[in-house]
């Protein structure tokens, strides 16, 4: 079968991203680059490809299909117990290692996968970090994108739940990508998002639980000069930025690629910085 059949195939069973995925599978099972694949045909084993087609149709994610997805410059294993990477959260990773200073310490709250705390690491010089998570099967996951990026050496993994309780120690950077989904959202998500973990992505009622529990408690982990960096909904920055200038806190709102909001910085008002609040 050519990719170009593959998409007609993905096609037919409803698939909408169809070219994209094709071109996905072909360069994941055939070991070939873009460059390779666009230059020579390639033809891969129907028998193989079938059953692929087969739970594209069920609507389960190519990602866990596949066992691997693409984030920042790094690939990533992924199962069921965590999270697919996005490209939206890429946003928090390139924010945050813009800002860490050589040699900083890094803490990544419900770390999933570990995409955002592992390429962050590969971004920056000298840095270490601790990744956090509630569920001992996401963060052995965690520890094996650690291994296959090359990162192992640099961080350290801890099951806590971040709601109850926070590690110990001195942070100069402590990222996170909440679950922020309401609850009524959750029940209008495309149906390959009910094979990821709920936990993952519901933050009550208004989504706002996360954000509620941590952030009067960051400040007591944080180093002088440090700044938190959260990913939020489109719809959150006010109530977040809000919640964080409650607790000292002023803040800055990035965009992602739609110009959604996206992340939000925070730093402590006392803190010598250039950056303001902007909410423009």
């Amino acid at each position: 079968m050519t990719e170009r059949q593959l998409a007609a195939e993905l096609r037919a069973v409803g698939v909408p991203e169809y070219d994209t995925e094709a071109r996905i599978i072909f360069r994941e099972l055939s070991g070939k680059s873009a460059a390779e694949l666009a230059l020579k045909r390639t033809e891969l084993d129907g028998e193989v490809l079938l059953p692929i087609i087969e739970r594209r149709k069920k609507r389960e994610p190519l990602a866990y299909i596949l066992g691997v997805w693409y984030f920042c410059f790094e690939s990533y294993l992924v199962t069921e117990d965590v999270l697919i990477p996005r490209r939206d959260t890429e946003l928090l990773v390139t924010s945050a290692a813009r800002e860490i200073k050589r040699g900083g310490r890094i803490l990544d709250l419900c770390t999933g996968s570990g995409c955002v705390g592992i390429s962050t690491l590969r971004m920056t010089e000298k840095t270490t970090a601790l990744l956090v998570d509630i569920s001992e099967s996401a963060l052995e996951v965690a520890k094996r994108n650690a291994e296959r990026n090359g990162v192992a050496g640099r961080c350290e993994l801890v099951c806590l739940d971040v709601l109850r309780e926070l590690p110990f120690g001195e942070f100069d950077a402590i990222l996170s990508n909440p679950p922020y989904v309401t609850c009524s959202e959750y029940r209008e998500l495309e149906p390959e998002l009910y094979y990821e973990p709920r936990a993952a992505f519901v933050g009550g009622e208004d989504g706002l639980d996360f954000y509620r529990a941590l952030i009067p408690r960051l400040g007591d982990i944080l180093a002088e000069g440090g700044f938190i960096a959260f990913e939020i909904g489109e719809s959150q920055a006010e109530a977040v930025g809000m919640l964080a200038v409650r607790y000292g806190y002023r803040y800055e709102i990035e965009r992602d690629f739609a110009q959604h909001n996206r992340v939000l910085i925070l730093r402590r008002f006392d803190d010598a910085n250039p950056y303001c609040s902007d909410e423009d």
